[in-house]
């Protein structure tokens, strides 16, 4: 089993073209993102290979739930569908998700991307809600860090 942290770095060094940064804050901003996947309860198990709830299909994926959100066999399949998600041009306004994602420099811009998009993931909240929950996982951050990914 790997850690949201581990996979965070995973997908740092698988992304390619996309050139995510290779950061402390980036790699706090995604676990976070993945926490807000399972808010508010970090037990709940979810998708295997997919902390990130993505709905792309690809070979060898299967239905989690009824919204679309899928399964992955494997770690590599989970990791490559969510970089095939993000990298869409213009599809889901994943636009400014990849922008902070290469730059790097603020997990709580981050999450306000992801709330401004189609993912899900916070939708219609206010900036205030992402940088409180940004907020309390800088305070006590390993739970998030060290939390497993569903499925590894």
């Amino acid at each position: 089993m790997i850690t949201r942290a581990q996979w965070a770095s995973y997908l740092a060094l698988k992304a390619g073209e996309l050139r995510i940064a290779f950061t402390k804050t980036n790699q706090l901003g995604l676990c976070a993102w993945q926490a807000g996947e399972r808010a508010p309860d970090l037990a709940l198990a979810g998708p295997r290979n997919n902390p990130l709830s993505c709905t792309l299909w690809v070979p060898g994926s299967s239905a989690f739930n009824d919204i679309g959100v899928r399964n992955y066999d494997t770690l590599e399949s989970g990791l490559l569908a969510t970089l095939l998600t993000l990298e869409q041009p213009t599809e889901g306004n994943y636009g400014p998700i990849r922008e902070w994602l290469v730059d790097g420099a603020c997990a709580c811009m981050l999450l306000r991307a992801v709330a401004a998009s189609e993912w899900g993931t916070f939708r219609g909240e206010a900036p205030a809600t992402t940088d409180a929950f940004m907020a309390g996982i800088d305070r006590d951050p390993i739970p998030y860090l060290e939390a497993p990914v569903p499925g590894t």
